[in-house]
């Protein structure tokens, strides 16, 4: 069977292709891609991984001579190369099976066999396999079946494939939020309940990085109120709050661009994701006017809100934290509040009007003025802006 090789429209990759042919490594694309071409979609995510009955030695004698490749092996032990060309990164895999698992990682061996190495993957629909020109492999005989009628199953024995690995078990929410569109069969929740909490003794990076990608997902609502009935939100993260009543945030499809909002309405502690310093500053600003809007939110809350944030933040955090329900038309009047609403008392102009060098005592002035405006929902003239700093300026 053929598929679409719609990775043959992609520029860089063929220039991958054709240097990887030269120098005699055969590889197969294994995953998203070949998913999106069974789907006839034109390879939304970009995911161009790639696998070869080569072992990462083999693939590395063979590239040494081809300058326009740059080779990174920290991850050779696992199997995989990181094959840099024109400043774009593909993973290239070797075929694997494992030879010992502890939920967490997996030693492994290397093979020739690619029914070898599909046996070893999480899903039925991520063991789909393709070589360049679009001839297609279904190792497990059930991948293509599976997933053009939106079914999400582990391989083989569940069990044992949560057990090798227990990121399998927020994969196996995240592909459901993404391709499924049948229910998760019922013997997965029972299997779910009982090893979740090993969820636990994974790095928070691996989980943090599986559960943003689960929020930019179309289902990603249903699927995390799925997961806190199921019990495995709080073993992801403590102290984890409900999921309920975030329906218009992900409609609009705020839970892709605006994760860190995610953490703040379900109540997740920042230490509990690895941030970077300006997630941890946006985590705070959130954290602020969620309490703000929980509360009793004035005109001067959404204005405020208006300096700080793009529209668009503003809009996602009133779907999530305005409890009282407000019609679109409202909504559109309280993210234009601060059209033609600009604090026009600079440093400059407090300069002009006292000799002052810059520094504290004159951003304390400014701060004063500002406060004052925003406290009247920025219906102050200059004039009045400078007033409020000084009476005195005005009168001559």
């Amino acid at each position: 069977m053929k598929v679409a090789p719609i990775w043959q429209k992609n520029e860089n990759f063929m220039g991958l292709f054709f240097l990887l042919e030269k120098a005699d490594v055969p590889f197969y694309l294994v995953g998203g891609i070949v998913r999106e071409s069974l789907q006839n979609l034109q390879s939304i995510s970009g995911d161009y991984d790639l696998t070869t009955p080569l072992s990462p030695r083999e693939v590395k004698e063979k590239l040494k001579n081809i300058r326009d490749i740059f080779v990174l092996d920290q991850a050779e032990q696992f199997g995989t190369l990181n094959l840099i060309y024109k400043k774009k990164t593909y993973e290239l895999t070797s075929f694997r099976k494992d030879m010992k698992t502890d939920g967490r990682y997996a030693e492994v061996s290397f093979t020739k066999k690619m029914e070898e190495d599909a046996k070893r993957r999480d899903f039925t629909c991520n063991a789909l396999y393709a070589d360049e020109k679009g001839l297609f492999y279904d190792p497990t005989g059930e991948g293509r079946d599976d997933l053009l009628a939106g079914r999400i199953r582990f391989i083989g024995n569940a069990k044992v494939r949560i057990q090798e690995d227990y990121l399998r078990i927020l994969r196996l929410f995240r592909f459901q939020a993404l391709l499924g569109r049948r229910p998760l069969p019922q013997s997965y929740e029972r299997l779910i309940q009982k090893f979740s909490s090993n969820i636990q003794k994974l790095s928070k990076e691996r989980r943090w990085k599986e559960f943003s990608k689960l929020l930019a997902a179309p289902r990603a609502y249903e699927i995390l109120c799925t997961m806190y009935r199921w019990g495995v939100m709080k073993d992801i993260f403590q102290g984890c709050g409900t999921p309920y009543s975030m329906r218009h945030f992900f409609d609009k499809g705020f839970g892709e661009i605006f994760p860190i909002m995610v953490l703040i309405f379900l109540d997740i502690e920042e230490e509990e994701v690895p941030l970077s310093k300006n997630e941890k500053r946006k985590y705070q600003q959130y954290k602020y006017f969620r309490n703000l809007l929980r509360t009793k939110p004035k005109k001067q809350t959404f204005l405020e809100m208006s300096e700080v944030f793009l529209k668009k933040e503003v809009h996602a955090l009133i779907l999530l934290f305005v409890k009282k329900k407000l019609t679109e038309k409202k909504i559109k009047r309280l993210l234009n509040i601060k059209d033609n609403k600009e604090f026009l008392v600079t440093a400059k102009i407090l300069q002009e009007k006292i000799p002052i060098q810059p520094g504290p005592k004159l951003g304390k002035l400014l701060q004063k003025s500002k406060k004052e405006w925003l406290r009247r929902h920025g219906f102050m003239t200059l004039q009045e802006c400078m007033s409020y700093i000084n009476p005195e300026w005005i009168k001559g």
